[in-house]
């Protein structure tokens, strides 16, 4: 009887030991033993059957019916670690409504998918296939204080199918506040769908339960993660999925290495990367987002459907006073075909505070070398957002600013004939925040669409924000529609509001309008958009310096096509800068309908609000072109301004090579000064301009249209080149429209051109009554090359002499040809044998010339200063007129031989006041405010003047 039920037990045995695929050896306790299940291993540390060091071996796959919960080491478990290892290539494999591995507490536990140390083949695979719609499922779960865990080199594999299911979860305590998920490491795992369903979340950490407790410095790196979708696509209660969506109970986070992509065609919105941890360090660095394949390889990550919206990195990292990291991420090779409604990209968001973005190594969006790797198309859709890069929400405190560094967008290219599209490289969205953008580059765009506009760095402004761009590189956007290069905007608020922007030592080249309808170009543009709030107290200042933009163009012939390198119009400042910058060869083919007033192509454009300093100084401007027929329009700087409290100037600017070719008439102006509603000062002074335009009519300081007062000092210009027609030319104009007050003195207003039948005049004023507002001009150097026609007065053309009589000005001007080192280009600084010249006056408030150079007591006309001739010094005591003391508090005394009418204009050229000289007089000026005025005296001999301080 004992014979015949051996073989028996000894076959029970055998089936028993093939069928235990787990293997325990432990350090204490029982020391051996093999179990089914690793969810039976588990039972047995917990109980502490096995104890100390212990390592468990998975020798095949299993099936796991319930989860396998590991507890924390204490009470009735006791061990110091855990090492799960296979020794074949194996699966753990379950269909579970809960997580199928749980650490629950577990500390120092190791899951190594390798079966030695050597290898970097994942050979364990870990499943739950579990995708309910209602039941959260997790293939492995870090629960109530889970520390100084590790999970490597495995398949994790999920399905779960509500908003708490994820393949990987980093939950919270359920009790206790304390009990942190810390010193986790998750790295070099495949994270993947399993049974061809979508997984929501590759790896999660949000609150699920009881909304307790923080999860610290864990680590997620070096993972393969794909297949992450919503299969079931009529449930509305998924915000969206994501290759990693980790929320704010998360802190002092690494995630680094990590592949995020898809490998098939998705019909959804979501992220790839979702972090929101709360305020503290973070590190997010070198992942590389898209494509099909580790890396961003393979085909495009492909998206189809309507209002498809998809985000590569959302990071909401609010660092407090220590900096994390964020450097080399990826974003590139996406491409989205959808149908209709509203179509969106963002490659990266942030909102991080306090932090360097990119201070190691570049973050990369796209490519700006290859073109289409981020391709956008919706033949439907009314709405298009594509944005590289996205500054958000930037709200920490006064201490907070956010540095992005070495950022490069581009290869993106964007479809979509029927929509409205905002397109854009990098975009600072409203805060409070200091933004520091530098050294980034924006390139390769490719964008048709209906209407809107590309950007290539769009600085949204909020209150009391300080924001600097410096040192970044802005190329090659094309599209058929508005392009922005650098885009400075003001969104009005309610009360007051107050933003800074300096924009400095920037490239913007390669900005193509290949449109037909419409499209503006831009290199710099700062613009305000009034909203509810009082905009007498909203200010967006921009200092906008060094910047060297180029080769802008537009095909379109639209009449609202502009071409502008830098253009502000924002009217509520409370001072505008544009100081040093280079811009040249902008080109434009429509008759722009601003007209004469705001040609269609412009160096600088500048509107001045009333109240408001602009200053636009030491800019180089040349080779801008419009080809429009038979009118076209060109300046090198146009200014607007409304304002009498504060001049606007224009300084040591030097312009050239402006040109109409093709049209028979239109206008070429140096620089064209435009007042409004009866106001308007300007000053002028030291700027080179050279103008030889085919036969259009030419202006090289183009007084136009109403305003107050305009002061030139110092300035030279050369007007040459071959007219045609009745069009006529001047170095200097005052246009019937203006009834602007005029001050000139020390300039060279030089004309060589010829051809035609209109005359070519050093200066001109055209006003029905000239004189009445003509009130200083003298020691200016006057030449035309017919000396007939040196001046216009009214619409009367005159010789050198017969101007001076008629206007009762310029007794020490002079009419001499001058040498300059290259006329053609503006660069007008004298040669030799132009000692006539220095015959200026120093009683002119400027001190030094276009170089910077001191001016003598005895200045040289025109924006170069020669060196002092001692021969033509003259002693100070010849001066016929006298006037002390300089400066004065209440009374001026002036000596004069003879009779006089004194009159005192301000510096802006108003008149506060005349008054009847005999011999010596003493001039009450305690009512003036303090400051600096001209006094100017009129005898029979003519017209001298003096500048006085009145303190």
């Amino acid at each position: 009887m004992h014979k015949f039920y051996l073989p028996f037990i000894f076959l029970l045995l055998s089936t028993v030991t093939m069928n235990a695929q787990v293997s325990v050896h432990a350090s204490a306790g029982v020391p051996d033993s093999i179990y089914t299940t690793l969810k039976g291993a588990f039972d047995a540390i917990n109980a502490g059957t096995h104890q100390g060091v212990i390592k468990i071996s998975i020798t095949g796959s299993t099936t796991e019916t319930s989860t396998a919960k590991l507890n924390a080491s204490g009470g009735t478990s006791n061990y110091i670690t855990i090492e799960i290892r296979p020794t074949v290539v194996c699966t753990l494999r379950g269909n579970l409504p809960s997580a199928m591995i749980d650490l629950n507490g577990a500390d120092s536990v190791i899951i190594d998918g390798r079966i030695n140390d050597t290898d970097t083949t994942r050979s364990l695979t870990i499943s739950n296939i579990h995708s309910s719609l209602t039941v959260r499922s997790s293939t492995i779960r870090f629960i109530n204080g889970a520390k100084g865990n590790t999970v490597r080199y495995c398949n994790i594999e999920g399905s779960g199918q509500t908003k708490e299911s994820g393949n990987i979860v980093l939950a919270e305590a359920a009790v206790n506040t304390s009990l942190n998920n810390s010193y986790n490491v998750i790295d070099h795992n495949e994270i993947r769908p399993a049974n061809n369903r979508g997984m929501l979340y590759g790896i999660l950490g949000r609150f699920v339960l009881q909304n307790l407790g923080s999860n610290y410095y864990n680590t997620i790196s070096n993972n393969l993660i794909h297949g992450f979708y919503n299969y079931n696509t009529t449930s509305f209660d998924i915000p969206f999925t994501a290759g990693i969506y980790l929320t704010y109970h998360e802190g002092f986070l690494t995630v680094s290495g990590n592949s995020i992509y898809q490998t098939d065609t998705i019909k959804q919105s979501q992220y790839f990367m979702y972090l929101e941890p709360v305020a503290n360090w973070n590190i997010n660095k070198d992942n590389y987002i898209g494509g099909s394949a580790p890396h961003a390889g393979g085909h495009p990550a492909y998206y189809s459907g309507n209002n498809i919206s998809v985000t590569g990195i959302y990071d909401a990292s609010g660092s407090d006073r220590n900096r994390g990291q964020v450097d080399g991420n990826v974003v590139t090779n996406f491409k989205i075909l959808s149908s209709t409604g509203n179509v969106g990209f963002t490659g990266m968001v942030f909102n991080r505070t306090n932090d360097l973005i990119g201070a190691l190594e570049k973050n990369v969006v796209g490519s700006v070398s290859d073109t289409g790797v981020i391709s956008v198309q919706c033949a439907g859709c009314t709405y298009m957002n594509i944005t590289g890069v996205l500054l958000s929400n930037l709200y920490r405190g006064s201490h907070s600013a956010l540095r992005l560094k070495n950022m490069e967008v581009g290869g993106i290219s964007a479809v979509a004939p029927l929509s409205n599209a905002s397109v854009a490289g990098i975009v600072k969205d409203n805060g409070s925040d200091t933004v520091i953008i530098e050294n980034c580059i924006v390139s390769q765009f490719a964008v048709n669409a209906d209407s809107g506009a590309v950007y290539g760095l769009a600085l949204n402004h909020g209150n009391y924000q300080s924001v600097f761009c410096r040192n970044n590189t802005v190329s090659n956007l094309n599209s058929t529609i508005n392009i922005q290069g650098i885009y400075s905007l003001l969104l009005n608020s309610a009360g007051a509001f107050t933003a800074n922007t300096i924009i400095e030592d920037n490239q913007v080249y390669g900005l193509y309008n290949n449109g037909t309808i419409k499209g503006s170009v831009r290199g710099i543009l700062s613009e305000n958009l009034p909203g509810t709030g009082s905009v007498l107290s909203v200010y967006l200042n921009n200092t906008i310096r060094r910047n060297t933009i180029y080769d802008l163009y537009t095909t379109s012939t639209n009449a609202a096509t502009i071409v502008t390198g830098i253009e502000n119009t924002n009217m509520f400042y409370q001072y505008y800068y544009v100081d040093s910058n280079s811009i040249h060869s902008l080109h434009n083919p429509a008759a722009y309908s601003g007209t004469q007033y705001s040609p269609a192509v412009q160096g600088i454009s500048a509107r001045g609000p009333r109240k408001a300093p602009v200053r636009i100084r030491g800019n180089i401007i040349y080779d801008l072109e419009n080809t429009a027929t038979p009118v076209a329009y060109v300046a090198g700087i146009t200014c607007l301004h409304n304002g009498d409290a504060n001049v606007l100037q224009v300084q040591k600017n030097r312009i050239y090579d402006l040109r109409t070719p093709l049209a028979t008439s239109g206008i070429v102006s140096g620089v064209l000064l435009n007042g409004a509603y009866g106001a308007g000062s300007f000053t002028v002074q030291n700027n080179m301009i050279s103008l030889a335009p085919d036969k259009t009519e030419v202006y090289g300081i183009n007084l136009l249209q109403i305003s107050t007062a305009v002061s030139s000092y110092y300035n030279s210009v050369w007007i040459g080149g071959t007219g045609a027609g009745s069009n006529i030319s001047a170095a200097f104009r005052k246009s019937r429209f203006t009834g602007a007050t005029v001050t000139s003195v020390d300039n060279i207003y030089y004309n060589t051109r010829t051809g035609g039948t209109g005359n070519h005049y050093a200066l001109v004023n055209q006003r029905a009554v000239p004189a009445q507002e003509w009130i200083l001009s003298d020691y200016n150097d006057l030449y035309s090359v017919n000396p007939a026609t040196v001046g216009l007065w009214y619409n009367k053309p005159l010789s050198f002499e017969v101007f001076k009589d008629s206007s009762n000005m310029d007794q020490h001007s002079i009419s001499v040809p001058v040498s300059f080192v290259d006329a053609t280009s503006a660069d007008l600084h004298l040669t030799s044998g132009n000692s006539a010249l220095v015959a200026g006056t120093s009683s002119v408030p400027v001190t030094d010339d276009y170089d910077g150079d001191p001016r003598h007591a005895i200045p040289t006309i025109g924006a170069d200063e020669l060196e002092e001739m001692m021969s033509l010094r003259k002693e100070e005591g010849k001066d016929s007129v006298v006037i002390y003391p300089n400066p004065t508090h209440d009374f001026l005394a002036v000596n004069i031989a003879g009779n006089a009418l004194l009159s005192v204009y301000d510096a802006q050229g108003r008149k506060m006041f005349d008054k009847v000289a005999v011999s010596k007089t003493v001039v009450d000026v305690q009512k003036l405010v303090p400051g600096m005025y001209l006094l100017m005296i009129r005898t029979s001999t003519g017209v001298s003047a003096k500048w006085f301080i009145k303190q």
